[in-house]
């Protein structure tokens, strides 16, 4: 993983390179993240049957089972 960004071919990387490294790794990380939350809160709605914006033990529930 160094060499594909060792600019320098030196075996180590500065913080320049490092930057670039982590910039991708970090993007991906938060659309990841993004992506769940928004399953989650699609599955909240699904289950909120009264849309009271609460769910109840009985929704929750049914939320947990599947």
């Amino acid at each position: 993983m160094v060499r594909q960004f060792d600019s320098t071919g030196k075996g180590a990387i500065n913080f320049e390179e490092f930057e670039s490294m982590m910039k991708d790794r970090v993007l991906n990380e938060i659309v990841s993240a993004d992506d769940n939350i928004q399953k989650y809160r699609d599955m909240f709605l699904e289950a909120d049957l009264d849309y009271s914006g609460y769910l109840s033990v009985d929704e929750l529930y049914s939320v947990m089972l599947k």
